[in-house]
């Protein structure tokens, strides 16, 4: 379905990045458009934002990112860690909760995953000396390896 989503990709460079070559760091907008397409083009329209946002962190970091400048990026190579930070809006899926689900990707012969999610309960009407109203975030970390055999191992 039509979601709307905040984004935010955070990486950390690899010790003596850009020593030897300036051309090692890459280049965000190659990197955004990579993003983009992937976004646009995703196959499942039904798996669950945490899936989604694991596949991106995975493919960012296994696959090369092509750029206009006539080579592609291998951001496994120059990162120590890769996180992208997916909020999606309220009212995205039909789920007017805002929810936000965070991967980090640390790069190796196989990508190591660490996943996050948290949803928000806005003005929340409560009785507690006297009338009251909150905004309740419920935050959690997966275990390793949540979703890979059954995606609906997530809550």
């Amino acid at each position: 379905g039509q979601g709307v989503i905040d984004l935010v990709a955070s990486y950390d460079y690899v010790e003596g990045i850009g020593i030897d070559d300036p051309f090692e760091y890459p280049e965000f907008t190659q990197i955004s458009n990579y993003i983009d397409d992937f976004l646009v083009n995703y196959p499942n329209e039904t798996d669950f934002w945490e899936i989604l946002n694991k596949n991106l962190v995975t493919e960012l970091l296994t696959e090369p990112i092509p750029t206009e400048f006539g080579f592609d990026y291998q951001l496994g190579e120059v990162l120590d860690s890769l996180t992208v930070d997916m909020g999606v809006q309220s009212g995205s899926g039909d789920v007017f909760i805002p929810r936000s689900s965070i991967v980090t990707g640390t790069p190796g012969t196989e990508v190591n995953l660490d996943e996050s999610w948290s949803f928000v309960l806005e003005d929340y009407a409560i009785e507690h000396q006297g009338q009251g109203v909150i905004d309740l975030v419920a935050s959690y970390d997966y275990v390793e390896g949540i979703g890979i055999d059954d995606p609906f191992e997530y809550p």
